[in-house]
């Protein structure tokens, strides 16, 4: 003789034992019964077994109360369908200890309606397994609002394909405070599209050691405009390498306030190429004297005729006559008449025969 729904809610107190065919012939009107008179507990003496044969329709019924009561045992005997018919309702019921039982299937399952009303206390209690269970749709269903609550620790446990699939809202939405403890591993997920698009603030929290573990894909994404406001320190802890592999684009973004302040290291970095394309007059005049002294010689000779002829005076008294010796003499007869004029002794002692036999009389009839 099939049981009851009388029969469950008076007599039987464990309901465990009750054949599956009656539990899926109970009524939705049933399962709601249940709920009204307060008999959360007997849910939890349902088997996994019992609980993954209980029609979608009836799950979809269970009140905010009695998801609050569920154990692991049915929070994890509920298939993917189950899941996906919880109310809205039940899901925001869930407590921070059951989301941690929930399997990665389970999580994987719920609607993007059903993350929406997720909150970050809850994410922030998720396993790493949790995490990188989850998939890019699942990620972008999360609220903007909770990506700015959800903790380093947690962002950790991302994969560097789940970063890459992270809407830019989302990214943007990450605390300030929570940037400079992501790993490298997150930060070099981020495509370049994303780098793109995350704020100046973000940009400044990072470290110049997370800079500096950056690689050239990364930081390439930037735009001139976000490299303008670059802090000095997350410049200087790029590599020379990594400098090595900017785009003049990206060159021509920095500032002549922020290049006086680069380390003569970096500057050595830039290839000639970079120097012949991505510096302006006012970059160029805005390097120290010492900065200058340091430049190494094929640098030197990347400099355009038309660089050359706006260098101010004192840059060019900062040179070293080893340096002018490796002069190429297109340059040294794009310098104009002052300049020449300005020109230490030692400098111009500094210059080979041959450089000499190359200029034009007017620059040596102006000595």
């Amino acid at each position: 003789m099939a049981i009851t729904a009388s029969q469950m809610g008076s007599t039987l107190t464990s309901w465990d034992q009750i054949p599956t065919q009656d539990l899926v012939a109970l009524s939705t009107s049933d399962w709601i019964s249940f709920g009204t008179a307060g008999l959360h507990s007997r849910l939890n003496t349902l088997t996994a077994t019992q609980w993954s044969r209980i029609e979608t329709q009836d799950i979809a019924v269970l009140s905010a109360t009695q998801w609050q009561t569920v154990n692991a045992t049915g929070l994890n005997g509920l298939v993917a369908a189950q899941w996906a018919a919880v109310s809205t309702q039940g899901i925001n019921a869930l407590s921070l200890s059951q989301w941690g039982q929930m399997a990665t299937d389970d999580l994987r399952a719920l609607t993007p309606s059903q993350w929406a009303v997720v909150a970050q206390t809850n994410v922030n209690g998720f396993s790493q397994a949790q995490w990188n269970g989850l998939t890019t749709s699942n990620l972008n269903a999360i609220p903007t609002t909770v990506w700015s609550e959800v903790s380093a620790a947690n962002l950790n446990y991302l994969t560097a394909q789940q970063w890459a699939g992270m809407a830019t809202d989302d990214l943007a939405a990450i605390s300030q405070g929570v940037w400079p403890s992501v790993v490298a591993t997150s930060l070099r997920g981020i495509t370049a599209a994303q780098w793109a698009t995350l704020p100046t603030e973000d940009l400044a929290a990072l470290t110049p050691d997370q800079w500096a573990l950056l690689i050239s894909e990364d930081f390439r994404g930037l735009t001139p405009a976000q490299w303008s406001t670059m802090q000095t320190a997350d410049l200087n802890g790029l590599t020379p390498a990594q400098w090595a592999q900017m785009a003049t684009d990206d060159l021509r973004g920095i500032q002549p306030e922020q290049w006086v302040r680069m380390q003569d290291d970096d500057l050595r970095g830039l290839t000639p190429a970079q120097w012949a394309l991505g510096f302006s007059t006012d970059d160029l005049n805005a390097l120290s004297g010492v900065q200058w002294a340091a430049m190494a010689s094929d640098d030197l000779r990347g400099l355009t005729a038309s660089q050359w002829s706006q260098i101010e005076t004192a840059d060019l008294r900062a040179l070293e006559p080893t340096q002018w010796a490796q002069m190429f003499t297109d340059d040294l007869n794009a310098l104009t008449t002052t300049q020449w004029q300005a020109m230490t002794t030692d400098d111009l002692r500094g210059m080979t025969p041959v450089q000499w036999s190359k200029i034009a009389t007017q620059f040596l009839d102006a000595l």
